[in-house]
């Protein structure tokens, strides 16, 4: 889940911004369809603002130039439940069972 933020910017900010360019998260299928999946839960969705990111990023930097992000369809099916439900570990090292209905990102559940 840590990973989500940098993940949702790297096509659209740092492949531009950074040049880091060579390759872009989305040709890479398993970790495309990760951020996919992490986007595709309601609560992380709503908390997600693409336009709003992507001007935050450039505006000030580079005297209100904002480029077009590359085109990545976000909804695309990620078909990722044939690995099985997501685990996350809590900081006593107890591993719990995490759904997209489960998850609270105000409270970090």
């Amino acid at each position: 889940l840590r990973l989500f933020p940098t993940l949702m910017r790297f096509d659209s900010v740092y492949a531009t911004q950074h040049r880091c360019s060579y390759r872009r998260l989305t040709d890479h299928p398993n970790v495309w369809a990760y951020a996919r999946d992490l986007y595709s839960w309601k609560t992380i969705a709503n908390a997600v603002v693409f336009d709003d990111m992507l001007k935050a990023s450039y505006e000030n930097e580079h005297h209100g130039i904002i480029p077009v992000a590359p085109a990545a369809d976000w909804t695309e099916p990620h078909k990722r439940k044939r690995l099985g439900p997501a685990h996350v570990a809590l900081r006593d090292d107890t591993r719990v069972e995490v759904t997209p209905e489960s998850f609270n990102v105000r409270e970090g559940k």
